[in-house]
């Protein structure tokens, strides 16, 4: 089951965040309240560009505040899932922190985030029933994405 907050004859549109940690190759991803994970990320407001919902919904999540041009749009998903009634674009953003970043990481909504986790793709392919609907159409979506080292490759792709 989805939760959301778009009135029935809306769509949706929220901003979801790879942050990628080179080092090790791996992601940030979250434990939402209906313990299903997902990216951090949240609804893009009137008059925000997608730069500045990511900065901003990721320091209202993690305490990562980050500059808005740190992060890159890589793809967009139309993201329908009837059985639920759930209709969103979802903007994927991407950006990498160095350890002093990662070390800011925290959980600021405990309300709504059970925890923040590393992981990478493969495990999340091996999950995929346990990921928020976004993150398993972009997996859907994307059958040649195996790990970040992709993710990367579309973020440099789009870099004007």
């Amino acid at each position: 089951m989805i939760t959301h907050q778009i009135k029935k004859k809306e769509v949706g549109i929220g901003i979801g965040i790879f942050i990628i940690d080179p080092r090790d190759e791996k992601f940030l991803i979250g434990k939402r309240k209906d313990d299903l994970f997902g990216l951090p990320g949240g609804w893009l407001e009137k008059y925000e560009s997608f730069e500045d919902t990511a900065s901003r919904e990721l320091f209202e999540e993690t305490g990562l505040l980050l500059d808005k041009n740190k992060f890159i749009h890589i793809i967009t998903l139309n993201c329908l899932y009837l059985e639920s009634d759930y209709h969103s674009l979802s903007i994927v953003m991407y950006t990498e922190i160095n350890d002093d970043e990662r070390d800011q990481i925290y959980n600021k909504e405990p309300s709504k985030c059970k925890g923040w986790f590393w992981t990478d793709i493969e495990k999340c392919k091996e999950n995929k029933e346990r990921l928020f609907y976004p993150l398993r159409t972009m997996l859907d979506e994307l059958p040649d994405l195996k790990d970040v080292k992709y993710l990367k490759k579309m973020s440099e792709r789009n870099i004007l």
